[in-house]
């Protein structure tokens, strides 16, 4: 299953991310517009699913935001059900020399009507190989934070995307130009808080790395790294995430 953003309203990402460094901490958001996942159901003949998005979870310390969804509709809900597990991820990013293969839905037409949408994917994957991996950030200013460039440009609406390699989800596509493409790497997750409304204790919170010790997710690198990764702040008093030897 992969699954893809829409959005319906802008999002004020900037103001967000400014009040997340402001507190430097992780954050929680109630969604303030309506937005929906779509996702591809391979066949005969493709359809999207769509899942609605009820809230988001930022981090200041990664690109990637932390979403909660539920099926809108029995045939997704449907395919909810037949899920068994997740993929296995990565947590570290590939070394330099690795080939990587992403996917997203370049090209997509998305009409709404009568307040229905009709949406027109165009699943595609695309090969790459890791050129250059930034274990703290590649720079202060759109890449601030834990990434890999990969040596191939991806079409308008890969951002978002999965990355996988050797069959690991190892990254998520974060941005690029005509020649290159960053990915975020997965590790700094590790500290993301988010609240479970089906946990026993009201307003009580829980992180990935809890998801990776009740074995909901799955990493070969989890053990080697678990105890190794906290929250730092440079000279400038920003927070970033850091593996310590």
């Amino acid at each position: 299953m992969f699954l893809k953003l829409i959005q319906r309203e802008q999002i004020n990402s900037e103001r967000r991310l400014r009040v997340a460094e402001e507190n430097a901490r992780t954050d929680y958001f109630e969604l303030p517009h309506s937005s929906y996942l779509f996702q591809h159901q391979l066949g005969r003949v493709p359809r999207p699913l769509l899942w609605h998005v009820s809230r988001v979870w930022d981090s200041n310390l990664t690109d990637i935001s932390f979403m909660e969804v539920f099926a809108e509709g029995d045939e997704a809900a449907g395919m909810e059900n037949k899920m068994s597990t997740f993929f296995e991820w990565s947590l570290l990013p590939p070394p330099v020399g690795a080939q990587v293969f992403t996917l997203g839905y370049p090209l997509t037409d998305i009409r709404s009507k009568n307040g229905l949408l009709n949406i027109d994917l165009k699943f595609v994957s695309q090969q790459g190989r890791v050129t250059d991996v930034y274990e703290m950030r590649r720079d202060r200013g759109m890449y601030h934070f834990p990434c890999f460039r990969i040596d191939q440009p991806v079409n308008h609406g890969f951002s978002g995307g999965p990355v996988f390699w050797e069959n690991r989800l190892c990254g998520i596509v974060s941005g690029g130009s005509d020649s290159d493409t960053y990915v975020a790497s997965l590790w700094p997750l590790r500290m993301l808080e988010y609240e479970y409304r089906d946990m026993a204790t009201l307003g009580g919170k829980r992180t990935f790395a809890d998801l990776f010790n009740t074995g909901e997710l799955r990493s070969q690198d989890w053990p080697r790294i678990n105890d190794r990764i906290e929250k730092r702040r440079d000279e400038e008093d920003r927070p970033f995430a850091y593996i310590h030897s």
